[in-house]
Order: structure tokens, then C-alpha cells, then sequence
């Protein structure tokens, strides 16, 4: 009987052309990242996160970070809502995610860039957003390198068991 957790997954036999039995293995649901089991991919996360609001904040022109540490609160802000607020708005917000085919999850990413923004303004850190399509354009980047990261993270565990 196949285990469930955060990203279930069942495992079927079949027969291809010539008979041969194979397994393959069917993602069930998925409720995005996988929760970080050890400090070190917690760290690594945290790494993650950094890069692509450093990176955000050099391409957009309404993100601003001030200095390193401003930049390591806003990280650790934003990773806090990741953990706790994201799964709670994709709940609430299920049915505009499926009518929109996936598109309004960018636009939960953004809120939740907004509030770290607004976060770091009300405790006085150097890390503003200046509007929707800033921060819109902001969790673009942070997703686009989070999924870079998770890329080479499996291609390297592959080749590692491989």
C-alpha cells in the first residue's frame, strides 16, 4: 500500500508492447516543496531564498535590498510566511488556481513578497517593494531560481545513486 505525505505517490505495474512487466510511479497530489527534513536543506532553502531576492532586487527596479543584513531578515520573513501563510492561501484560493491553470500561485508569491516587504518596513529593515508588478516580477525571479535549484538538487541526487 503506497505511503501518503505532503507529495503522495502510488506504484503501478504495467505491460509495455512486448510483455514486460515495468513499474511506474504516479504523483498523486502535490503540495508543492517538500518540507525540509534536515538543518542543512533547511540552510539550503534559506540559500535559495537569498540568491533569488538578491537576484529580484538587482533586476527590478522596485525591489530594493539596503545591506547583507536587511537581506538575511527578509529571507528568513519570507520563508516563515512560505511555510506557514502559503499553504493556508492555496487552500482559500484553490478554485482561482485551477480557473487560471496555475497562473494565480505567481500571484500568491507575490502577496506573500508583499507582506515580507511590509514586514521589514514595520521592524525598520532596509527591503521595500514599491508595487503589485514589482513584486509580481520579484516571485518570478525567486521561483525561477528555486526551480533552477531543485533541478540540479535532483539531477545531482540521480547522478549521486545513479
Amino acid at each position: 500500500m503506497p505511503t501518503r505525505s505532503a507529495s503522495a505517490r502510488s506504484r503501478r505495474t504495467v505491460r509495455n508492447e512486448a510483455g514486460v512487466r515495468r513499474d511506474i510511479r504516479v504523483r498523486v497530489f502535490d503540495f508543492g516543496d517538500s518540507v525540509p527534513r534536515s538543518p542543512r536543506e533547511i540552510l539550503v532553502r534559506f540559500l535559495v531564498h537569498a540568491a533569488g531576492l538578491w537576484l529580484a532586487a538587482g533586476i527590478v527596479p522596485g525591489i530594493q535590498v539596503g545591506d547583507v543584513a536587511s537581506l538575511a531578515a527578509a529571507t528568513a520573513i519570507f520563508g516563515l510566511l512560505n511555510a506557514f501563510v502559503r499553504p493556508l492561501a492555496y487552500l482559500a484560493s484553490a478554485c482561482l488556481i485551477v480557473l487560471t491553470l496555475g497562473l494565480f500561485i505567481f500571484v500568491i508569491h507575490a502577496g506573500l513578497l508583499a507582506v515580507t516587504a511590509w514586514i521589514c518596513g514595520q521592524l525598520g529593515l532596509a527591503f521595500s517593494i514599491e508595487g503589485f508588478w514589482s513584486a509580481l516580477f520579484g516571485s518570478l525571479i525567486v521561483s525561477l531560481v528555486s526551480l533552477l535549484a531543485h533541478v540540479l538538487q535532483r539531477s545531482r541526487r540521480a547522478s549521486s545513486n545513479g
